[in-house]
């Protein structure tokens, strides 16, 4: 169960998540809202910074998204 989750916007229909677990490590998932795609990475993470880096490489890798200043938004705690 997590504790709570990071997430990025990319764009308005891309997010990156980062979501942290009782046991002090991380996972990450990517998502793409209009169509529901989900990828989840493929191993936990130790540390918060490397889990929202490693977040972002895959949105980028999954959905062929371009990062830019006008594009991404701050990584923000999400309680929904």
């Amino acid at each position: 169960m997590a504790i709570h989750t990071w997430r990025r916007h990319h764009g308005h229909d891309l997010t990156a998540n980062v979501i942290v677990l009782p046991a002090g490590s991380y996972e990450i998932a990517v998502s793409h809202e209009p169509s529901g795609a989900v990828q989840r990475g493929r191993k936990a993470f130790t540390r918060l910074e490397a889990a929202k880096a490693a977040a972002d490489d895959l949105v980028r890798r999954s959905f062929g998204h371009t990062c830019s200043i006008e594009s991404c938004g701050e990584w923000m705690i999400w309680s929904g």
